[in-house]
């Protein structure tokens, strides 16, 4: 399992489900036949733990490799 990578932005951020550390934050989004298509979507900090629980382990690890292409591109 490889270790997330962790927004800048999550820092002195709190998980939602538990408290502990936040590593991401997740967005619902506001779908084209929503009848309040004017409102925020729903956004959660969350740690690590509660990350792989809702996109689970090949999710992450998809996620890492794909964010690591990014960078590798930039360099």
């Amino acid at each position: 399992m490889a270790v997330m990578w962790k927004s800048e932005c999550c820092g002195g951020e709190k998980c939602t489900m538990c408290g502990a550390p936040a590593v991401a934050k997740v967005g619902e989004e506001v779908m084209p036949d929503d009848p309040y298509r004017n409102r925020h979507n729903l956004t959660a900090y969350v740690c690590e733990t509660h990350f792989r629980q809702i996109f689970k382990d090949p999710g992450v690890d998809w996620l890492n490799e794909a964010r690591q292409q990014v960078i590798d591109r930039r360099g």
